[in-house]
């Protein structure tokens, strides 16, 4: 329920910056201009998001935050990987390299990282450092994915659709599996905008991930 929370603050904070700017309503009804393989890849971003966010999400149980910090930031990595794929199948050019040397060594801290045993009355575990590498799949792909989509959405409606998308994949599960029935009211429990709550602890801080997390992020 709280992922839900968190992408319907920042759809609607996103749809606002858009319609706050003089083209922002034509730039929100460029999506009905994308071509089918476009829908396509905005879909898969979408999908990759939630990929981001849920693995995280997961590897907190099984990891320490600074490894499931650490595992997730390797987007970088995964994209020389791809370019490394795309060369070999011809596809593409080849990878720079001070790229591969920096892959390299990302690649050898993480196995240290993997090899790593916790101290004591610490979480850790290869399975939560492996669901947090994951995790950093999800953003490179999504990455990779907005950069192709530049020229067709910008920026700030690009996230707006992801967010959305992210907010209705969220909403079954949030109700199938919420610890309480979720509710049509802004409960700060239970409700389905519960994120309205007029408490600093909840509103401000919705509005805070989505200004600063989300948008100028």
């Amino acid at each position: 329920l709280r992922c839900v929370w968190r992408g319907t603050c920042s759809t609607i904070f996103m749809a606002l910056v858009s319609l706050s700017q003089p083209s922002g309503r034509e730039a929100l009804k460029a999506i009905f201009y994308l071509s089918r393989s476009e829908l396509l890849m905005l879909l898969v971003a979408g999908v990759a998001y939630l990929m981001n966010f849920g693995f995280f999400t997961i590897s907190l149980a099984y990891t320490s935050l600074n490894h499931a910090a650490l595992f997730e930031a390797t987007a970088s990595l995964w994209m020389v990987l791809g370019q490394l794929l795309r060369w070999a199948a011809r596809q593409g050019e080849g990878v720079p390299t001070r790229n591969l040397l920096s892959a390299a060594a990302g690649t050898f801290g993480i196995l240290l990282c993997l090899m790593d045993a916790p101290r004591p009355g610490e979480k850790g575990g290869a399975a939560g450092n492996l669901l947090a590498l994951l995790s950093g799949l999800g953003s490179c792909i999504y990455l990779e994915l907005a950069e192709s989509l530049r020229r067709k959405l910008e920026p700030v409606v690009f996230y707006c659709y992801i967010t959305l998308q992210f907010t209705l994949y969220n909403l079954p599960l949030a109700l199938l599996l919420n610890e309480g029935p979720v509710l049509f009211s802004a409960d700060p429990q239970n409700g389905l905008f519960g994120w309205l709550y007029p408490h600093p602890g909840r509103i401000l801080a919705q509005l805070w991930m989505a200004a600063l997390v989300d948008w100028a992020g």
